[in-house]
């Protein structure tokens, strides 16, 4: 018969934590850091000026890259760390980004 199905693209979905409504949406092909690269992404389309802005993300999200990206956007990012005995990849030394999400 055919061959494999393989995974070619990722559908995204940014929410809004309070009420849990879509705010953006992006596809992108599955390339081992579409997750990263359209979160950033889309939180870039979503900057409001004046008011202060965070995002909550699990720990896939704990990279460096991922982190500072958020910050450049003027975003505070709160990401679980992947592992509880050290802090996350992307805060400075003595500062966490993170919280319990």
């Amino acid at each position: 018969m055919g061959d494999k199905s393989r995974l070619c693209h990722m559908g995204h979905i940014l929410m809004d934590n309070r009420n849990g409504l879509v705010v953006d949406v992006e596809i992108t092909h599955a390339n081992g850091t579409a997750e990263h690269q359209a979160a950033l992404k889309m939180l870039g389309r979503q900057r409001r000026r004046g008011r202060k802005q965070t995002v909550g993300a699990d720990k896939n999200y704990d990279c460096k890259a991922f982190v500072q990206g958020c910050r450049k956007l003027g975003i505070t990012p709160h990401v679980r760390p992947r592992s509880s005995t050290r802090p996350s990849m992307g805060a400075p030394s003595g500062m966490r980004a993170t919280k319990p999400v």
